[in-house]
C-alpha cells in the first residue's frame, strides 16, 4: 500500500524547509552563505561610493614629490634609532629623540599619501 503525500497549497516541504532553515536561521549561521552576502554587500557600498564621489587624496602634491619627502624622513627616523642604540648620539639624546618622534610618523603618513595620490594620478591617467 503506497501513501500519497499531498501537500497544501502554500505549505513547503520537508527538503524545502531544511534548505531555507540551512541559509535563513539565525541559530544556524552557515559561513558561506554569510561569507558571501557580506562580500556582496561591502562590494556593493564600494562600487556605489566609488561612483558617486571621487577619491580625494591626503595631500594636494605630485606623487613624486611626496614619496621623495617620504624617503628623507625614512633615512632620517633610521639613523636617528642607529644613533640612539649606538649609546651616544651626536646631537644629544633629547634632540634625536625628537627628531625620530617627528620623522617616524611623517614619514608613515607621506608614504600612505604618496601610494593614494599615486593611485588617483592613475586614474585620471586612464
Amino acid at each position: 500500500m503506497q501513501t500519497a503525500f499531498v501537500s497544501m497549497p502554500g505549505s513547503l516541504s520537508i527538503t524545502e524547509r531544511r534548505m531555507r532553515s540551512r541559509n535563513t536561521s539565525p541559530l544556524i549561521p552557515n559561513p558561506f552563505v554569510d561569507h558571501v552576502t557580506t562580500h556582496s554587500k561591502k562590494r556593493a557600498r564600494i562600487r556605489s561610493y566609488s561612483m558617486t564621489t571621487e577619491p580625494k587624496a591626503p595631500i594636494n602634491a605630485p606623487s613624486g614629490v611626496l614619496l621623495l619627502s617620504s624617503s628623507v624622513l625614512a633615512i632620517a627616523a633610521i639613523g636617528c634609532v642607529f644613533e640612539l642604540t649606538g649609546g651616544h648620539p651626536t646631537y644629544g639624546f633629547n634632540v634625536t629623540a625628537g627628531i625620530l618622534t617627528v620623522s617616524l610618523p611623517s614619514f608613515l603618513f607621506l608614504f600612505y599619501a604618496a601610494i593614494k595620490k599615486g593611485q588617483i594620478e592613475a586614474l585620471e591617467d586612464s
